[in-house]
């Protein structure tokens, strides 16, 4: 009776059935705990943030709010951008340095400041001329080849001087595209706008087209546009009867470059591609740009609506006081030419529309419109803190990701710290000539490329370092620009040859995944992270805090439900969690051991009586009556259960007042027959 009570124990049962291995049957899953509380989670990204954020946001909701943010922010930029037109003092990002020089002269604080400024560039200036450490961070920086790293680690002056590129390319595209044959023939007539006419005469002259063919609306369409550009009827003629209509088009192509203020196709041509690297010869070619006679229309078509979502028309004195304003070439106090480049900074990072077009507003509408319906849903008293937190989160990845590109590219300067300027010129230069001659094949044998890439290492100047720690920044430097500004790779004019592999192995594998990674996944989500957190000190964290979105969600009511009865109870005060889970180890090892159910002998039971205990417990006793186990222990099974913290307890709830009679009278009788054995 006693064994079967054991058998039938309920914690024993349990135990069976949550480890199939000890009760003799086959291996399965437990099902009472949900396995993805225990998923680890790695998706920490911005992206990753971004959409944990809103997804517990309606998607039609965002859209809409998306749409409407797009629309706002597009048509409040169209507002602003043409008041930064005409001359840069009365521009309104001229007013805003102005005004940053005014206080720099006029007040005790601004002259302080400027005081201020002017000591720590003198002295960092002095410092770098006894420190190569920081001469090579005040005057050398890797130059980044990707075009993913060149704009947008470039900043503001990035995306400005490649929408710059952008407009001057539409400009110059043929009025008459031969090929799409007015697939949308409003948006080519509204080019004409461009030279200074009113909507009213583009519509007269659309009207005065009706019922002629393509080809007679094609050669009208051009016509017109030379006439614009000064070109007379007799003279656009003699061109069509001599070269057609190709004729009349690079006519129109030479007479754009100049009222862009190029010299000629030649001088657009060698800058073409190369806007970000000489932003002084454009900014020249904007100043002799015929400012009063041409603007840029952008995708604009007959539509108002289409015009307001995503076309756009531009004046050339807007990028020049913008090149001037981000450059901060249009004032003279620290402080003049500081507040103008802020603007543009924090337009850019919350429009996208401060040097760009209206397409690229969307991606921000919508990251505004979770911003905006997060700050909705918040519990009263949290909506201000909400929309602070996420506002500053957004807008410091913005700022992080062109800090993170600036910052590892200065360090990769470290590679020239062997060197001054004229240096790092000369060695650049080098490095162009040798790739040349490599691509020329003058380098066709291994030592006559071993020797000019000797050559090359040396004039890095790595024998002028003798300061250790710069000889081990520029060891660093050397390998966060592998695979940029780098040596081709030999090439061998063997049939067998193994140029591919050569050219794998210097390629871009390692470095532009590391330059990826480094500035997207390290240094932007740690300084939006701490950015966020200064923001908390000064507005306080809401209780859905941003920073919350990449932690582990807690177990919900019914999640815990399903735990076992064990785990769902809250740990004791003051009770060591290692304790607890070494407790449960030791009691599972135990009873590993014994593979079978405890069984307890009579003499055992006799003994335990004899000493007046009541009540059956697992003692010292007990267990050396238990069958002898093999000291050898077998390797223990994958568990895949959670053992519990509390061990096995038997009780015995039974009347046991019989056995305890009739063990009395086996003590009496054993006593008997002892005495009289001693009487024989």
């Amino acid at each position: 009776m006693l064994e079967n009570n054991v058998n039938n124990n309920p914690y024993k049962m349990q135990f069976q059935a949550m480890s199939p291995q000890l009760a003799g049957q086959q291996q399965v899953p437990m099902q009472a705990v949900n396995p993805e509380l225990l998923k680890p989670n790695v998706q920490d990204s911005y992206v990753a943030n971004r959409a944990k954020a809103s997804e517990d946001n309606n998607p039609f909701a965002v859209l809409g709010v998306g749409a409407a943010v797009w629309y706002a922010l597009a048509q409040a930029m169209d507002k602003f951008n043409p008041k930064c037109a005409g001359d840069y003092e009365t521009s309104a990002l001229g007013k805003i340095g102005g005004f940053g020089d005014k206080i720099s002269t006029d007040t005790y604080v601004g002259r302080k400041f400027e005081t201020f400024c002017n000591w720590f560039k003198k002295k960092f200036t002095n410092l770098s001329g006894k420190s190569k450490i920081a001469y090579t961070l005040q005057n050398h920086a890797t130059r980044p080849e990707w075009s993913f790293a060149k704009v947008p680690g470039a900043g503001v002056h990035g995306f400005l001087a490649s929408d710059t590129e952008q407009v001057f390319e539409e400009f110059l595209k043929p009025i008459v595209n031969r090929q799409r044959k007015f697939s949308k023939p409003y948006n080519a007539y509204q080019k004409l706008e461009q030279y200074g006419v009113s909507q009213k005469y583009i519509d007269d002259f659309i009207k005065n087209l009706a019922g002629k063919t393509f080809e007679e609306k094609s050669l009208a369409l051009q016509m017109e546009e030379l006439k614009l550009l000064g070109v007379s009827n007799s003279q656009a003629q003699s061109i069509y009867s001599s070269k057609g209509m190709s004729g009349l088009a690079d006519l129109a192509k030479e007479l754009k470059i100049k009222k862009l203020g190029f010299d000629s196709l030649e001088h657009y041509n060698s800058l073409k591609g190369k806007f970000l690297d000489h932003p002084d010869e454009v900014m020249k070619a904007l100043e002799k740009a015929d400012k009063n006679k041409i603007k840029f229309s952008i995708w604009r078509g007959k539509s108002k609506a289409g015009r307001n979502l995503k076309g756009r028309i531009v004046d050339p004195s807007e990028y020049l006081n913008k090149y001037k304003a981000v450059l901060g070439k249009g004032n003279k106090t620290a402080l003049g030419r500081f507040l103008p480049k802020l603007s543009a900074w924090f337009l850019e990072g919350t429009t996208n529309r401060f040097a760009g077009g209206k397409l690229a507003v969307a991606m921000q509408a919508f990251i505004f419109a979770d911003m905006f319906i997060s700050t909705w849903k918040a519990p009263k008293g949290e909506k201000g803190k909400t929309l602070a937190e996420r506002f500053v989160n957004d807008f410091t990845y913005f700022l992080a990701m062109t800090a993170g590109i600036i910052g590892m590219h200065k360090i990769g300067g470290f590679k020239y710290a062997g060197l001054d300027k004229a240096g790092v010129e000369n060695y650049r230069k080098l490095l162009k000539e040798f790739n040349q001659n490599v691509k020329d094949g003058k380098l066709n044998t291994k030592e006559a490329y071993k020797k000019a890439s000797k050559a090359l290492n040396e004039a890095l100047g790595t024998k002028n370092i003798k300061n250790p720690i710069t000889k081990l920044l520029q060891k660093i430097g050397k390998f966060i620009n592998i695979g940029n500004e780098r040596k081709l790779s030999y090439r061998s004019t063997s049939k067998y040859n193994l140029n591919f592999l050569r050219k794998l192995a210097n390629g871009n594998i390692i470095g532009v995944p590391m330059r990826i990674v480094i500035p997207m996944f390290i240094i932007s989500p740690f300084l939006a992270k701490w950015a966020t957190k200064c923001c908390h000190a000064i507005f306080g964290k809401p209780t859905k805090s941003v920073l919350d979105e990449d932690k582990e969600p807690e177990a919900t009511p019914s999640q815990t439900a399903q735990l076992p009865p064990q785990l769902q109870q809250p740990m004791q005060a003051g009770q060591n969690p290692q304790t607890q889970i070494n407790t449960t180890s030791t009691t599972t090892s135990s009873y590993n051991n014994s593979q079978q159910p405890m069984q307890y002998s009579q003499s055992n039971l006799l003994n335990k009586y004899r000493n007046g205990s009541g009540a059956f417990s697992t003692t010292a006793q007990n267990t050396q009556s238990m069958p002898a186990q093999n000291n050898s222990k077998p390797a223990e099974p994958v568990r895949t259960y959670i053992p519990s913290p509390v061990g096995v307890q038997l009780t015995n709830k039974e009347d046991t007042a019989p056995v305890d009679d009739v063990l009395r009278r086996a003590d009496l009788a054993e006593q008997q027959a002892l005495q009289t054995l001693k009487m024989n």
